[in-house]
């Protein structure tokens, strides 16, 4: 289990993935972050600083569902309204898949309890029930890897800024650029956002008035300009990366 547990922790950093389901069983939810936070106890709320957009993917995942929305039809006389659950408030869990995605690797994960039977007899059946049930959820809760604002951050040469910081207003959790072509993906509920752009040793730049619509995606490029050149009053050209595309490089964005 450790082995397993550190593979796929090695794998998650060489990807970078937008939106993660972690499969369980034994109950019929969609559970969301956060798992365990210090102070709370079990059965207090947890609340992650993308609460809101937490909560809507997990009722797009459970709504989709062929009956984990129904409470009537949940396992053990459990009553999950909507059939969403936060981590913490239904029991509590330290270093989770779904909290870790979150916080290091920037991937908004949540984790779907498929079902009450933990060990079925007939394994043919059950399976496809589980698929014919998740189905929709599924596709569903992937497309919203669509609704997001994504772009690049760039210096003025169009060298891509690895580990750069992409902060919205209002949401205490940012997430990094971390492809090698300087390419960053932050899903976000519709609405209207400022958004800025970081990295030590360049100065930030915001883009305010940014608006986000259900189901398509919004393009925002950042072009930081170092400290070091100002101070040193280099002329340089300007990268327009919009212009600027190598063969193939659209599909990445």
């Amino acid at each position: 289990a450790v082995v397993s547990t550190q593979s796929t922790g090695e794998h998650a950093k060489t990807i970078t993935p937008v939106l993660g389901i972690s499969f369980h069983d034994g109950a019929l939810v969609t559970n969301y972050p956060w798992d365990g936070q210090p102070g709370l106890y079990t059965g207090q709320y947890a609340k992650s600083p993308d609460d809101d957009l937490f909560i809507s993917l997990a009722k797009t995942y459970s709504y989709n569902h062929a009956a984990m929305y129904d409470v009537s039809q949940q396992c053990n006389g459990d009553s999950f309204a909507d059939g969403i659950t936060n981590g913490n408030k239904w029991y509590k869990v330290f270093n989770g898949m779904q909290d870790w995605n979150y916080v290091d690797n920037d991937c908004f994960e949540v984790t779907i309890e498929l079902g009450c039977c933990k060990y079925p007899s007939d394994a043919q059946t059950t399976f496809s029930s589980v698929w014919s049930d998740n189905f929709n959820s599924v596709f569903a809760f992937t497309a919203l890897a669509h609704q997001t604002v994504r772009g690049t951050v760039m210096t003025l040469d169009g060298t891509p800024l690895l580990g750069a910081t992409i902060s919205v207003e209002g949401i205490e959790k940012g997430v990094h650029v971390r492809h090698e072509n300087g390419y960053y993906w932050r899903p976000l509920r519709s609405g209207v956002y400022t958004i800025t752009a970081t990295k030590t040793g360049y100065f930030p730049l915001i883009r305010r008035n940014v608006a986000v619509t259900a189901g398509e995606t919004t393009v925002v490029n950042f072009i930081l300009i170092s400290r070091n050149q100002v101070l040193n009053h280099e002329k340089v050209d300007i990268y327009h990366p919009e212009k600027n595309f190598k063969p193939g490089e659209e599909d990445l964005l």
